[in-house]
């Protein structure tokens, strides 16, 4: 029996020969996209490496996606064609009846620059970026949303001046770990802290200075020190 990658070579050379036994096409004409033939035998394929099965008036074409083509050819699309040195190209989308699937690409292309002074990006209910690697390089972000979420497995922020602003900050962690050479914290009216034990060392001098304090135990109080003084 003949295998899947068999047929479809089969039928691409099948293409290929009526092509060229074909004397009255045209260099440019209209079709429709029938299904794609991948050239090689990897799963991972780009655009660059599919020839399309195009029915179109002089026959069943085998073409390409142009560069200039920017949006990605699907099945069923009604497809613009040109002829150059004996192979067929996809030059423009006339129609698609999946347009709301629609991808842009550019064939062959590794890298894609968009170069403009201002660039917007509208979507109206969602905007997704996926990537193995997002770099943003700005002068200056700025970030507005009614809300937000973070879901990061590890996360490292590297900064000359942070400064966050928040009416309402909720953070909690299983693990803080916090090192700085000064710390500095001032705290308008109430500062509370929760614990089941508190733990301070200071390897010179611990001070503390207040116009009040209250003790509360409901145990034993101990003081230690090879010198104590009061009052």
């Amino acid at each position: 029996m003949e295998t899947m990658t068999e047929v479809v070579e089969l039928r691409r050379d099948t293409l290929k020969r009526d092509q060229k036994h074909e004397q009255n096409y045209g260099q440019v004409c209209e079709g429709h996209i029938v299904r794609a033939l991948p050239t090689g035998t990897s799963k991972a394929l780009s655009v660059s490496d599919v020839e399309w099965e195009v029915r179109a008036e002089c026959g069943m074409l085998a073409a390409r996606s142009a560069a200039s083509c920017l949006l990605a050819p699907q099945p069923g699309d009604t497809v613009l064609l040109m002829s150059v040195q004996g192979q067929w190209w996809i030059t423009s989308i006339l129609h698609s009846p999946s347009i709301a699937n629609s991808v842009l690409q550019v064939p062959g292309a590794q890298q894609l620059t968009v170069s403009a002074p201002e660039v917007i990006l509208q979507a109206g209910q969602a905007c997704r970026v996926q990537s193995d690697l997002f770099e943003l390089e700005t002068q200056k972000l700025d970030v507005r949303s009614t809300s937000a979420r973070f879901t990061i497995s590890a996360l490292q922020l590297a900064a000359h001046c942070l400064t966050a602003m928040a009416q309402r900050l909720h953070l909690m962690s299983e693990h803080i770990d916090t090192t700085c050479r000064a710390r500095t914290t001032r705290v308008e009216e109430v500062d509370h802290l929760s614990a089941r034990h508190i733990t301070t060392t200071a390897d010179e001098t611990h001070t503390q200075q207040t116009g009040q304090m209250l003790i509360n135990a409901r145990d034993t109080v101990r003081v230690d020190g090879d010198r104590i003084l009061m009052g």
